[in-house]
């Protein structure tokens, strides 16, 4: 049977989810600036491939 984590040891598995959460924000607002002086296209078009390799059914080809 597992022991329920002590105090220290919830604090830290707390601690780490919100900074995972908190680095994804940080990168996902840092691609929205990226994307809002992107005045040529580029960061959206690379920005578009790499989508469309992950998750090539969700992305639409006319994009």
């Amino acid at each position: 049977m597992r022991s329920l984590p002590s105090d220290e040891e919830h604090l830290g598995i707390q601690h780490d989810r919100l900074n995972t959460i908190g680095s994804q924000y940080y990168s996902l607002s840092h691609i929205h600036l990226y994307l809002q002086n992107d005045n040529t296209g580029l960061i959206k078009n690379w920005l578009m491939k790499i989508l469309k390799i992950l998750w090539p059914d969700k992305i639409s080809k006319e994009d």
